[in-house]
């Protein structure tokens, strides 16, 4: 699912053990880097970097340092209806 936004029913899925137990679903954000396949990425980014992504990271292709500070950035991850914080909260996961 990395780099896909995960939907109700492949939660549910997956919080379902074979043996018919249940396992809990923690989420995780990295704030620190912007990736090129995540759902959020914008492919105008490469030609024209927002002033909030600093620069590619040399042993990561494709993942952008960020100033997650900026407000634009932030905008992002958390602040709206679309942002990364609220499709986690709106999924339901049993932690973070």
């Amino acid at each position: 699912m990395d780099g896909q936004a995960s939907n109700s029913q492949e939660l549910s899925q997956l919080s379902k053990k074979a043996n018919a137990g249940s396992r809990l679903l923690i989420s995780h954000m990295p704030i620190g880097e912007a990736e090129d396949y995540r759902p959020y990425w914008n492919a105008s980014w490469l030609q024209n970097r927002p002033s909030w992504i600093i620069a590619e990271n040399p042993d990561w292709n494709g993942n952008f340092k960020v100033k997650y500070w900026d407000k634009e950035g932030q905008s992002i991850i958390f602040g709206n209806e679309k942002s990364s914080l609220k499709k986690i909260f709106d999924a339901v996961f049993d932690g973070g």
